[in-house]
């Protein structure tokens, strides 16, 4: 971590599930370091991991940057903090700490990676603070290290160990010469081409992948059908057309698919629809271009940096747009009985929380992502699809959200989402 990615997190610290303070104190301290084990155990069983900064003091529930003072940091040595950790910790944690300075003070930060393979369980009691045999996590609820107790955090603890175990079969079946993925023939994200498409991946980028769940859907007779079919599920939500097609400018056709790269503005996106049903779409955060034509005639916000901000409100719009999208396409009967979709957004980390949403109160902290990406995939009904918009866009608004220390539920991002939905008919 640099000093400059461990100012923005003191400039108005508060905890987050990827992140948690210690106070000032020393490695041979037992009871202290015991808070500390704790704490990176639960970071390990957390998906991408988290970082633990010591130097950190709370008094009263605030937060203040202290510092460890020169005998303190001598006890944190590398070395003798990987080994105090392996006589609690199994597996072994992946972890790395490096002390930062920062205005003349320092701080011990400890990066520490999600599991490899299997959780990371307590293999050692310690009186009042550890228990051998107990996954230890950062619950939903609030961010704050502690035994997983919850049917909700001890799901969200299986279901990554599942996907890992998962993947490395299909490494291992992979190197044997077999594989057990089911869509080896579709075309992938990588086939999008064109000026624009290199443009988009200059900057931060999300993509949304729409296509029948198995091979040999009805599929399109004729490119001319396949554009008929794309203007009629076109969607108009808030300022924002997905994908954004034009009445005078017909897409490029090739021989199995249809292509468009749009840059107007701060609206860059690359997309191909392929008479299979698969369309695969490519765009770049409105927020990371506006210092595009539109806003020359304006001066930029203060500090504006491309890949420095991301909004709520933008967020979930665009997740709104592509799921509402997949299912206005389902409801053409050209992608069979169900739909695969895939949303990934990219270019996460370091970027700060913005409240862009009207009427609503801005951020009194900041809120920093410290995971780099987000990627999920779901198989649907078709018949059931359009009905799940919302849902589906409230549910992966959570998850994206949290990766920036926001836990808000579910409830809260359907209204706002219904709210946008409505406002943009």
């Amino acid at each position: 971590m640099t000093p400059n990615e461990l100012r923005d997190i003191l400039q108005s610290p508060r905890e987050e599930r990827g992140l948690e303070f210690k106070g000032p104190g020393k490695r041979d301290d037992r009871v202290f370091f015991a808070l500390v084990v704790q704490a990176v155990l639960a970071m390990a069983n957390r998906r991408d991991g988290g970082v633990v900064v010591v130097g950190v003091g709370e008094t009263d529930g605030r937060f203040e940057p202290v510092g460890l003072t020169a005998d303190e940091l001598q006890t944190w040595k590398s070395d003798h903090v990987l080994d105090g950790l392996a006589e609690y910790a199994d597996p072994s944690v992946d972890v790395r700490c490096s002390p930062v300075e920062l205005d003349g003070r320092t701080f011990l930060v400890i990066e520490v990676s999600e599991f490899e393979d299997l959780p990371v369980a307590c293999k050692k009691d310690f009186p009042g603070t550890l228990q051998r045999g107990v996954f230890y996590g950062r619950p939903r609820r609030k961010p704050e290290s502690m035994a997983i107790g919850t049917q909700a955090d001890m799901r969200d603890l299986i279901d990554l160990a599942t996907e890992k175990r998962l993947r490395h079969l299909l490494e291992i079946t992979a190197g044997a010469g077999a594989s057990l993925k089911p869509d080896d023939s579709w075309p992938l994200l990588e086939h999008i081409g064109g000026k624009v498409a290199p443009t988009i991946r200059s900057r931060g980028w999300w993509s949304f992948v729409v296509r029948p769940a198995r091979p040999g859907a009805t599929g399109f007779g004729s490119l001319a059908e396949m554009e008929q079919a794309l203007r009629g599920t076109e969607v108009h939500y808030f300022g924002y057309r997905f994908p954004r097609l034009y009445r005078d400018v017909a897409p490029m056709r090739h021989q199995h698919f249809l292509e468009q790269q749009t840059e107007v503005d701060e609206f860059l996106e690359a997309w191909r629809f392929f008479d299979s049903g698969a369309f695969l779409w490519l765009g770049g955060y409105t927020s990371d271009w506006k210092d595009r034509e539109l806003f020359q005639d304006r001066p930029l916000p203060d500090n504006w940096r491309h890949g420095g901000a991301l909004g709520v409100g933008e967020l979930l719009a665009y997740l709104t747009l592509g799921f509402e999208f997949a299912a206005r396409l389902g409801a053409t009967g050209k992608l069979g009985a169900g739909i695969h979709v895939e949303v990934r957004f990219t270019s996460l980390n370091g970027r700060v929380l913005m409240m862009d949403l009207p009427r609503r109160v801005p951020f009194t902290s900041r809120r920093i992502a410290h995971a780099d990406s987000f990627a999920e995939q779901i198989v649907s009904p078709t018949a059931e699809l359009l009905g799940r918009v919302p849902g589906l866009a409230s549910e992966y608004g959570v998850k994206v959200l949290s990766l920036f220390g926001w836990d808000v539920d579910t409830a809260w991002c359907r209204r706002i989402i219904d709210d946008l939905r409505g406002a943009g008919k």
